[in-house]
């Protein structure tokens, strides 16, 4: 947005501060062959801002792609995080802790991963409940990775009536978040993948366009 010569001074801070308010790829200070004095530094770090400098001018554009880079990732999988992920899960035999109100069941990751508050489907596609809380052994959890065995506590079903021992069930992934998931599928784990057609092909069946 702006160049000058001499020193770095907190007037071009500044305009980094500006900048990076509206979009954060470009809220970087660039500066070939020119020192950044202390009170500077300390500035940048305090607020937080990317000045990037060296002395040969390639380095210094070599660091900005890399940082731009850095960026972007941590950006998508910031997104990532938020968004429901492909997850299909067993509901185990003769670990059924409590039916209802709420139903307690011990379960197995098959496959993915499953938060607090995501929401539950069956293979038929039918929307059951959402993750209430999670408990590994004593310890409360928000997050259950594939092949963690825990107890999981789900409202508003019986277990018996909609769901049985021995069902396998999935993350209910809204379209919404089902184009995110595939714009950002680099993240995501081969049987990631195949779980998420998995759960496409089931939303078809009520849905073609799905």
């Amino acid at each position: 947005s702006s160049a000058s010569l001499g020193a770095i001074t907190k007037r071009d801070l500044s305009q980094v501060e500006s900048v990076k308010d509206k979009d954060e790829f470009y809220g970087v200070l660039l500066g070939f062959n020119v020192t950044v004095p202390t009170d500077i530094g300390e500035y940048c770090k305090a607020k937080g801002l990317k000045v990037i400098v060296h002395d040969v001018i390639y380095r210094t554009i070599e660091e900005y792609e890399s940082y731009i880079s850095g960026l972007k990732k941590e950006i998508e999988l910031r997104e990532l995080a938020s968004l429901v992920r492909p997850c299909k899960f067993l509901v185990m035999k003769g670990y059924t802790f409590r039916q209802n109100n709420p139903a307690i069941s011990g379960v197995e990751i098959e496959v993915g991963k499953i938060k607090s508050g995501d929401p539950i489907m069956s293979r038929e596609g039918k929307r059951l409940t959402i993750v209430k809380s999670m408990k590994e052994g004593q310890d409360n959890v928000t997050v259950a990775e594939q092949g963690k065995q825990l107890a999981m506590a789900m409202d508003d079903i019986t277990i018996g009536r909609q769901v049985q021992e021995g069902d396998f069930l999935y993350t209910d992934i809204s379209e919404e978040h089902f184009k995110k998931l595939k714009e950002l599928k680099k993240y995501l784990s081969k049987n990631e993948v195949e779980v998420l057609k998995e759960i496409a092909e089931i939303k078809r069946r009520e849905n073609p366009v799905w």
